[in-house]
């Protein structure tokens, strides 16, 4: 099925990376990630959401969007509704190996093996665009650091939901993506100003279009742990209304 979307001509480059990195992962893990990533029957998703990407940084663009649901959905299993230590702990991991970048020194093997992964993905960046790849894992950084906040925070409201689910969601991190994949000069900041009310809301429609489709998986996941605490989704609150 041909989608009404425009897609990059170098898909299959997505594709590989996606490949690649499970295979990766699955060795250095010993077990295989969860789910398809940005894989689909259709294409990565960096080939529809970046077609602009310049064709020689589509494979790490495709390899390092991979690697932050993977690692997403890894901190995630590793803790239930109540107990969010783990996964807060792994996101703080994350988050000091980042703002060591190719210095980190966490390059042994298990159990250590995904600090080694992403200490070479860190160098392969640096390696094709220093500037841009610093900006990109500093973006990674603040979300990583957010992201392990966010687990003790409480929204009353629904607005306050979904400003928080912005950043949750990792939207200024995909539009880092985008920059580094398209070599795009850096935003002043009165272009930033400008850009900003846009930017704010397409994030805000991407973040609860995922809220949606992750909703059965999230109440499943919920239910399963024994329906402690609530359901983090726009979904919970629309029901409550």
């Amino acid at each position: 099925m041909l989608l009404p979307v425009r897609i990059h001509s170098v898909k299959d480059v997505a594709s590989t990376a996606n490949r690649d990195l499970k295979a990766e992962w699955t060795d250095a893990l010993r077990k295989p990630p969860s789910g398809a990533a940005g894989g689909s029957p259709h294409g990565h998703v960096v080939t529809v959401g970046v077609p602009e990407c310049l064709a020689e940084r589509m494979y790490m663009c495709a390899y390092i969007m991979d690697f932050m649901i993977w690692h997403d959905d890894l901190t995630d299993a590793d803790c239930d509704s109540v107990d969010k230590s783990k996964s807060i702990s792994a996101r703080r991991t994350l988050s000091a190996d980042l703002n060591g970048g190719a210095n980190s020194t966490s390059t042994l093997p298990s159990p250590h093996a995904l600090e080694s992964l992403q200490s070479r993905m860190f160098n392969r960046l640096l390696a094709l665009d220093q500037p841009a790849a610093a900006a990109l894992l500093h973006e990674w950084e603040l979300f990583a650091t957010y992201s392990a906040g966010s687990f003790t925070q409480e929204f009353p409201t629904l607005d306050e939901y979904i400003e928080h689910r912005f950043y949750d969601a990792g939207l200024p991190l995909y539009y880092a993506v985008s920059a580094f994949g398209t070599a795009c000069l850096p935003l002043t900041p009165a272009e930033q100003s400008l850009a900003a009310p846009l930017i704010s809301s397409l994030g805000k429609a991407c973040a609860l279009t995922n809220d949606y489709y992750s909703w059965d998986k999230e109440f499943a996941a919920y239910t399963a742990a024994g329906g402690h605490g609530r359901v983090y989704n726009c979904v919970t609150w629309i029901i409550e209304v």
